[in-house]
């Protein structure tokens, strides 16, 4: 039997969750065949047991559970799912979330009718009391479809999620694409190769995909050791490795993306003396690929700081954090227009 699709469910101590997830996989309206592949990364709740559960209640679909070995993060268990893949197309899901019933029917519409390398759909936040929360501006999901070197349009984004896309499995095959591995926020490099490797992205501007809000995420935790900085600089390196767009922006979408979350995770997920070193490490990398690159004119005070001052190009590490510092407190943008009329006045 072949499968149009194959989902792949990386898990870890997401009990309380992984039944709606399963449960909005197996009710979609999409009639083609379904392959699942659930693989638990060492959960020490009841996950491993609810997973076993789910398949034998479920003997019409197919269904396999792995266990990881060893706990080796998402990224490892993603890229296991990947290797024995049978589907035409790849959905990768978090254990925690869920997707609409049609997101299937209708992503692989346009994939099949358009022979898109992937088609993405939009999505929302899901709160603990099911309230769902739009949040998503991306313009680029406006249109219909991304081609040639605009499929790098992806790096505008202000969220880098890469399970709200339907991924044509050979495509994926063909370029080598894979997660990171062994640490946190492994999907940047993928969400980076995908955007550039791509010729076709097909869009559908459909909020299908609901990303719940946990709390108890791993990425939400864990202030006490540098796991999440020492993730984040290995991240940046494997990404910016990889990087060779063929987009004049893409350089700059991907430097503001960067800098933006360096910034933000240093000041709620790193422990104390760690800033700058953190900063330097990631400015490192990046002005070491390059520094010259395109920086748009009319940008927010914020990013007219980091690039069109060039704090970022120059590595001026105690100008972005009073920078970042002012803009966390909302005094950024009154201040920046304050000198700007002050500075019409003078002339």
């Amino acid at each position: 039997m072949g499968f149009e699709i194959t989902v792949i469910i990386p898990t870890y101590n997401v009990a309380k969750y992984i039944g709606e997830a399963l449960d909005s996989v197996v009710n979609q309206t999409f009639k083609g065949n379904v392959e699942i592949l659930l693989i638990d990364d060492c959960s020490t709740d009841e996950t491993p047991s609810i997973l076993e559960d789910y398949k034998n209640d479920h003997p019409d679909r197919a269904i396999t559970v792995l266990h990881q070995e060893t706990n080796a993060r998402q990224g490892t268990a993603r890229n296991r799912g990947l290797g024995i893949a049978q589907g035409k197309y790849v959905f990768f899901l978090d254990g925690d979330d869920t997707i609409d019933p049609n997101t299937f029917e209708k992503m692989i519409e346009k994939a099949e009718g358009s022979q898109c390398d992937f088609v993405m759909c939009d999505w929302v936040y899901a709160y603990e009391d099911r309230k769902l929360m739009y949040v998503n501006y991306d313009r680029f999901l406006t249109n219909e479809y991304l081609e040639g070197e605009y499929c790098e349009r992806l790096l505008e984004a202000a969220t880098y999620f890469t399970v709200n896309k339907l991924y044509n499995r050979d495509f994926l095959l063909k370029h080598g694409i894979t997660y990171g591995e062994g640490y946190i926020y492994e999907d940047y490099e993928f969400y980076v190769e995908v955007a550039q490797r791509a010729e076709k992205i097909g869009i559908v501007s459909n909020p299908f995909y609901h990303v719940r809000v946990n709390e108890d995420s791993t990425t939400k935790k864990d202030r006490k050791t540098t796991i999440h900085i020492d993730s984040l600089v290995k991240a940046v390196e494997a990404t910016i490795t990889k990087f060779d767009p063929r987009w004049e922006q893409s350089y700059y979408h991907l430097y503001k993306y960067i800098v933006k979350k360096t910034m933000n995770y240093i000041r709620e997920r790193a422990p104390m003396g760690q800033k700058r070193k953190t900063i330097k490490k990631v400015l490192t990398i990046l002005n070491r690929k390059r520094t010259d690159y395109y920086v748009p004119r009319d940008v927010v005070p914020l990013f007219y700081f980091y690039f069109r001052r060039k704090y970022v190009q120059n590595s001026k590490i105690n100008q972005l954090i009073l920078i970042d510092d002012l803009h966390h407190k909302g005094q950024l943008t009154p201040l920046f227009r304050k000198a700007m009329k002050a500075k019409e006045t003078e002339k």
